[in-house]
């Protein structure tokens, strides 16, 4: 295995004493760079920071929030130094009513007038239509006079009316904010702690790590294998390659995420060889020459039984194969793969001794 080297410092990481050559992932102690690769065969790569872009996101929250108190802050100034407007001037004082006349009194016997909206008493046939006290106008609210006199009382209470809207939007954002931080507390409250750093699995048995995440309390905890060792590599099979949760590979023991999250667990296991020849074309080979192609192919255990049964050798040839089998499978073709430490038995005919 050759010698493992930070990328940012040219500094040996074998010689630090919290590195192995197992780790995938790592953090230089010379320089701290965050290392990685992903397989223990390779060279190691420097990983970008993520706190970097959460500083960045936090500084544009940031930004937008002090641009948004800032055009708040103008608004206000700007209004308050509004030039009052000029005082109402003065109404004229209103015309004298004409004289009213004396009414006859009222009927006895009144008539009534219905429609969909009012109910009138009819007058009686003499009295005086015309009479103020007949048409008087009554406002509503639909009366172009109401809202005249609400935009009056705005004009003439501007600053009141601007106090108060600042007042009641600081209630309603202060209110809504208490309410999102109450909640993430609840939200921090129902949160496991993982228990463990993620450097301390890479490298040990998968199960084992599964063994100890579902211990700190989580329950959806997935295994993956990966194939990418080959033989001479067998003692790193089934150790952890990765740990994923949640979408995050790097963690620490205090760190908290829900007991259902996803976990998902990768190890390494060898690398499965896709066969050279058919059962059927094996069994018209000569042993020799089938035992040759298959450890070309990258198989390494594999047996030769004879059969000593021939007499003459006319019919049936010395060293033809008589039948191969793969992990007991007498059937396969050159679309299946197998490991290379599969265990294969080709059993051929020869003289009888």
């Amino acid at each position: 295995m050759s010698e493992n080297i930070c990328p940012n410092c040219n500094e040996s990481l074998d010689e630090q004493y919290s590195f192995s050559p197992y780790f995938e992932d790592y953090t230089c102690e010379n320089c701290g760079a965050e290392l990685h690769r992903d397989s223990i065969f390779e060279d190691y790569s420097l990983v970008e920071n993520s706190d970097n872009l959460d500083n960045t996101s936090n500084a544009e929250v940031a930004g937008i929030i002090g641009a948004l108190l800032g055009l708040g802050i103008g608004l206000f100034i700007a209004s308050a130094n509004k030039p009052k407007p000029p005082p109402p001037q003065p109404l004229p004082p209103p015309k004298p009513l004409p004289p009213q006349k004396t009414l006859p009194p009222p009927n006895p016997n009144p008539t009534y007038i219905y429609n969909q909206y009012h109910i009138y008493n009819t007058p009686p046939p003499n009295a005086n239509r015309n009479s103020p006290t007949l048409n008087m106008p009554k406002k509503s609210a639909n009366s172009p006079d109401f809202f005249e006199e609400i935009f009056d009382f705005l004009g003439d209470h501007w600053i009141a009316t601007t106090l108060s809207i600042v007042c009641i939007t600081t209630v309603i954002i202060g209110t809504l904010g208490l309410m999102v931080y109450k909640s993430n507390k609840i939200e921090q409250s129902k949160l496991t702690p993982i228990g463990v750093d993620s450097s301390s699995l890479i490298s040990i048995d998968y199960l084992d790590a599964k063994n100890t995440i579902e211990k700190a309390g989580f329950t959806n905890v997935y295994t993956q294998p990966i194939n990418d060792l080959d033989i001479n590599h067998i003692k790193f099979e089934n150790t952890v390659k990765s740990i994923t949760v949640n979408g995050v590979n790097h963690f620490e023991s205090k760190d908290r995420f829900p007991y259902d999250t996803k976990i998902i667990i990768t190890y390494h296991i060898i690398k499965e060889i896709n066969l050279p020849i058919s059962s059927r074309k094996a069994t018209e080979k000569n042993y020799e020459d089938l035992n040759k192609m298959l450890e070309n192919a990258g198989f390494v255990n594999i047996t030769l039984k004879p059969e000593y049964d021939l007499i003459t050798g006319w019919i049936t040839k010395d060293g033809s194969v008589e039948s191969v089998t793969i992990n007991g499978d007498d059937s396969f073709s050159t679309l299946d793969s197998y490991r290379p430490d599969a265990e294969i038995i080709i059993v051929y005919h020869t003289f009888k001794k």
